[in-house]
């Protein structure tokens, strides 16, 4: 019989993508592989945590390190899929004698905004309000990555893109039964 591996372990991980420059998104962002996939037995309400940490580059000062985190979530049949759900960038100085991002730097977030929401008390085109958004609802959740190096030709970079989420409350109905289905007994 093989161990069944705790849900939490896939809640969250880190990963390191190389980058080469690149002006286009649509053609040659680097796809990072999934960051997080939770597959919970019934809708929770998560909160999440974005980062990017540049580990090494080789470039031009004005250079961008873009990463867009891309969202599936879904309860029961229903599935929404939102493109760029959280975007960080990373930009390099214009100016090289401006102290910049040197590797080690880290960007995060644990929110972001919705897109088109419009403003109830002002309907008219153009009034688009950007709502913040700390949390999300789903019972499959998966988060991958997408990242562009806008530097000249040749310019590289390696950085390491990370997500975790983690339910607001968490409360089993194995808690009450004293039956683990993961087989955590006395605090493992």
């Amino acid at each position: 019989m093989s161990e069944q591996i705790s849900p939490w372990l896939l809640w969250g991980i880190s990963q390191n993508l190389n980058l080469a420059s690149n002006f286009d998104p649509a053609v040659n962002a680097t796809v990072g592989q999934q960051l997080v996939r939770v597959n919970a037995r019934f809708p929770t309400t998560w909160s999440f945590f974005f980062w990017v940490k540049l580990l090494n580059f080789a470039g031009a000062a004005g250079t961008t390190v873009n990463v867009a985190f891309d969202l599936q979530m879904g309860i029961g049949r229903s599935l929404a899929i939102i493109p760029s759900f959280a975007t960080i960038n990373l930009a390099f100085p214009a100016n090289p004698t401006t102290p910049g991002i040197l590797p080690g730097a880290i960007a995060f977030t644990s929110s972001t905004h919705s897109w088109g929401q419009i403003d109830p008390t002002s309907p008219s085109a153009g009034n688009a309000t950007l709502i913040p958004i700390d949390r999300i609802v789903g019972q499959d959740i998966q988060v991958s990555c997408r990242a562009l190096y806008v530097a000249g030709a040749g310019a590289t970079a390696q950085v390491e893109v990370g997500a975790q989420l983690a339910p607001l409350v968490h409360v089993r109905p194995d808690w009450f039964v004293e039956q683990f289905a993961a087989g955590e007994v006395g605090g493992h």
